[in-house]
């Protein structure tokens, strides 16, 4: 359920970034699209090939990418240090309550003294990280209610809900869907088809390539292959997502 979830709501948020790419690049030629997708696609295979290779670089850098990418999640007008609070706290915090599970989860994708290593690193900070968010929905209280009760409300999340769990309804149920939400508005009306394809085509990909492992990966590994395939997408599929969105002036684009 939990990789289906990500797969159908949350896979579709970033296959958005070819309106971004058509409306700003202006991409009505196949030889400009040929480009673009070249780009995209090298940058995707080197995210891959860069995990591969130097696996604990490779986390520790996606793991730095998603707290800046969640903290563009508040309004452009929350003081930055509030933002990466709010960015990090699905990663940091969980270290508190679930420290067995999140180093099963990375071990996933490092060695498991690096993960052990990591977890205990988070978890030194993760008290402090969890009274930053505190102070910062008190004070963000008196201009943004809205972002106040965010803020309190991821803390929790991270704090009581298994790492998995939490980073599902955080990503799909927030994040995904508001950020469908804001692209509906920020991208021209005439992509309104396009926009429709644009989220099935990946989606429809994501769900052959789930159902694959499924069906041929040995069962004792299936769940840890599923999550270390979905979350290395993700991870690859960031890069490119986060430059598009620097690129095209979404991230400075003033959100509500």
């Amino acid at each position: 359920m939990i990789v289906l979830s990500i797969v159908l709501i949350g896979v579709p948020h970033g296959a958005l970034d070819i309106l971004f790419a058509k409306q700003h690049w202006q991409l009505n030629t196949t030889f400009r699209w040929l480009v673009f997708l070249q780009f995209y696609l090298m940058l995707v295979v080197l995210v891959v090939g860069f995990w591969l290779w130097q696996p604990i670089v490779f986390f520790v850098g996606f793991l730095t990418i998603s707290i800046l990418h969640f903290a563009d999640d508040l309004p452009n007008n929350t003081p930055k240090i509030i933002k990466l609070l709010q960015g990090g706290a699905l990663i940091v915090l969980p270290t508190l309550m679930f420290n067995t599970q999140m180093t099963q989860l990375f071990s996933y994708f490092i060695n498991q003294d690096a993960s052990l290593m990591l977890v205990e690193k988070l978890h030194s900070v993760a008290f402090l990280w969890f009274l930053g968010l505190l102070a910062s929905a008190l004070w963000l209280f008196r201009i943004n209610r809205n972002a106040a009760l965010e803020v309190i409300s991821t803390g929790f999340l991270a704090l009581l809900v298994t790492p998995l769990v939490a980073f599902t309804l955080y990503f799909c149920g927030l994040h995904s869907i508001r950020h469908l939400l804001r692209s509906g508005i920020f991208l021209k009306p005439e992509t309104k088809i396009l926009k429709l394809t644009g989220l099935i085509a990946p989606t429809v990909a994501t769900l052959l390539i789930a159902a694959l492992g499924w069906n041929y990966l040995p069962a004792a590994t299936v769940n840890a292959q599923l999550i270390q395939i979905i979350f290395v997408s993700l991870a690859a599929l960031t890069l490119p997502h986060m430059i598009i969105l620097y690129a095209t002036g979404f991230v400075f684009w003033q959100k509500g």
